[in-house]
């Protein structure tokens, strides 16, 4: 007989390796030129968010900037309206399937913000930057997610991205 929800146990699990999952297409960035994939666009947006945190992190300190620190955030699977769109870009029912399948296991979105408000209240954290956080926790981002090469390519595409080429947002206060 199945356990009512009143008996389930959680058990928290901690990661020591988060894998990055996603590449980043310089030559393609919009997904202009290629077939747009939701789940490719999402892997990629997350990988750049973790590069630029860190190069964030690194410009900062190489401008002598301090009492700001940069983080990227992990927050887990988080039942929000992120999958609204499943059963247009893949098939019919899918986000009802993953929902009976496994809905009982996404965070709400106040356990979802609880490693930002950790970042943004934290001594320890305010000690720190640059860094990627899950459950409130440090974790080492794997793979592409520590190229600090494509950190500092990202943030100089995302500079031409918004056209500020000609603008340091260090010295020009």
């Amino acid at each position: 007989m199945r356990e009512k929800p009143s008996e389930w146990k959680i058990h928290k699990i901690k990661f020591k390796n988060i894998v990055s999952v996603g590449r980043i297409d310089f030559d393609d960035l919009n997904f202009e030129r290629s077939k747009y994939s939701a789940f490719g666009a999402y892997s990629q947006s997350k990988l750049a968010n973790i590069l630029f945190a860190k190069e964030l992190a690194r410009q900062l300190e190489e401008n002598g900037i301090d009492g700001v620190s940069t983080y990227s955030v992990h927050p887990g699977v988080v039942s929000t309206e992120l999958g609204r769109h499943l059963n247009k870009t893949y098939f019919t029912g899918l986000s009802k399937a993953i929902r009976l399948l496994m809905g009982r296991f996404f965070k709400t979105a106040e356990e979802g913000a609880q490693t930002i408000v950790y970042c943004a209240l934290s001594v320890e954290a305010g000690k720190e930057t640059g860094l990627y956080y899950y459950n409130c926790e440090t974790v080492k981002p794997a793979g592409a997610a520590e190229n600090m090469e494509d950190a500092k390519k990202l943030w100089e595409e995302s500079i031409k991205l918004v056209k500020l080429e000609n603008y340091n947002p260090f010295t020009s206060c």
